[in-house]
C-alpha cells in the first residue's frame, strides 16, 4: 500500500502487510507524494506507482518503481499522455520493453475531465500508445483482471453516463474488443473490486450519488450467457476510496473514508469459505484514504 491522503495532504509513505505476522512493515518512501494514483506489479515483483494527484490537487504524469529488495524508488519518464488520476492500471505480459508495460484505463486528465481513453504504456520511455476507447468515460470505478486476461470495470462516475453509473464492461486488450455485462444492483463510485477464488467478480462498498456510503457487497457470476449479480455479506462498516486485495481465498480491505467522510484506519478480512467478515488486529498506523495498492 503506497501514498494516499492523510489529514488533507498527499503522502509518500509505503507499507506492506505481512500476512504471517499481521503487522504493517515500512518500505522506502515514494519519491513523489501522491494520492488517487494507480499501482500494479510488473515482471519479477517490481512495484509501479503511476499518476495520481499531488498536494496542489493537480493531476500528475509521474511514474516511479520499487524493485524487489531495493532501498529506494526509481523515477521513470513521465506519461506522454499527460497527468492522470483516479485511473485503473494493469501489467501487460511482454518482453520488448526494458522496464515493462502497463495498460491504463479511464481516469481524469489535467483538465479534470472524465476520460474513456485507454493507453498501452512503455514504462522505459513513458510513451502512451492509444488503444480502442472504453464504452463510457469513467473514474473511481471498481476493476479487476479476469483469469483469461480481460479487464472488467464496474460503476464509477462519468458525466456522459449521467453521473454515477451502474454500467459494467469487460475489455480485451489484445483485440481491442469490449462487451457490456449486466449493470450493478445500485449506482456506485469510489468502490473497490477484485476476483474471488470461485471466479466471480466482487464489488465492495462505495458511494451513491446521493452521498450514501455503503457497506454492501455484490458478486457478478461470469458464466457466459448467464451473467448475474449475487449479494455478498456486507462489510463491517461502510467504506469509500479504500484499498482492496484478494489473497488466497480471502479479501482484505483497509482504510478509506466512512460515514460522515471520516478517515478510517481499520482493516478487515472476508473469508470466502465461511462468508464471514472479521476485523484484523492490525490497524493502519494512520487513518488514510485514496491509496494505491498491489499484491506483492
Amino acid at each position: 500500500m503506497c501514498g494516499g491522503l492523510v489529514d488533507g495532504n498527499s503522502s509518500r509513505e509505503v507499507r506492506r502487510l505481512g500476512l504471517e505476522t499481521l503487522t504493517w512493515e515500512r518500505l522506502p518512501d515514494l519519491t513523489h507524494a501522491r494520492d488517487r494514483h494507480a499501482c500494479c506489479v510488473v515482471r519479477d515483483g517490481t512495484l509501479v506507482a503511476l499518476g495520481g494527484r499531488d498536494d496542489t490537487s493537480a493531476s500528475i504524469a509521474s511514474v516511479e518503481v520499487l524493485e524487489r529488495g531495493s532501498g529506494a524508488w526509481r523515477v521513470l519518464p513521465l506519461l506522454s499522455c499527460g497527468g492522470r488520476r483516479n485511473l485503473c492500471t494493469f501489467a501487460v505480459e511482454e518482453s520488448a520493453s526494458v522496464e515493462g508495460q502497463v495498460c491504463i484505463l479511464g481516469g481524469e486528465g489535467e483538465e479534470i475531465e472524465e476520460l474513456d481513453e485507454v493507453y498501452l504504456v512503455d514504462l522505459a520511455t513513458g510513451e502512451c500508445t492509444p488503444q480502442p476507447h472504453l464504452g463510457i468515460p469513467r473514474i473511481e470505478s471498481a476493476s479487476a483482471r479476469l483469469p483469461d486476461g480481460r479487464i472488467i470495470l464496474s460503476g464509477g462516475w462519468g458525466i456522459d453516463a449521467g453521473g454515477v453509473t451502474t454500467a459494467v464492461e469487460v475489455w480485451e486488450l489484445s483485440r481491442g474488443v469490449r462487451r457490456w455485462l449486466p449493470g450493478m444492483v445500485s449506482r456506485r463510485f469510489m468502490c473497490s473490486g477484485c476476483m474471488l477464488i470461485d471466479g466471480r467478480f466482487a464489488v465492495f462498498g462505495g458511494m451513491e450519488d446521493n452521498g450514501t456510503v455503503h457497506a454492501s457487497c455484490n458478486a457478478l457470476v461470469l458464466v457466459s450467457g448467464a451473467e448475474r449479480w449475487e449479494p455478498l455479506p456486507p462489510m463491517l462498516e461502510g467504506r469509500v476510496a479504500f484499498t482492496c486485495v484478494a489473497v488466497g481465498a480471502c479479501v482484505i480491505v483497509a482504510g478509506g473514508r466512512g460515514i460522515g467522510d471520516a478517515l478510517l484506519s481499520s482493516a478487515d478480512v472476508y473469508e470466502e469459505a465461511t462468508g464471514v467478515w472479521r476485523r484484523l488486529p492490525c490497524d493502519l498506523p494512520r487513518a488514510m484514504s485514496d491509496m494505491g495498492s498491489a499484491l506483492l
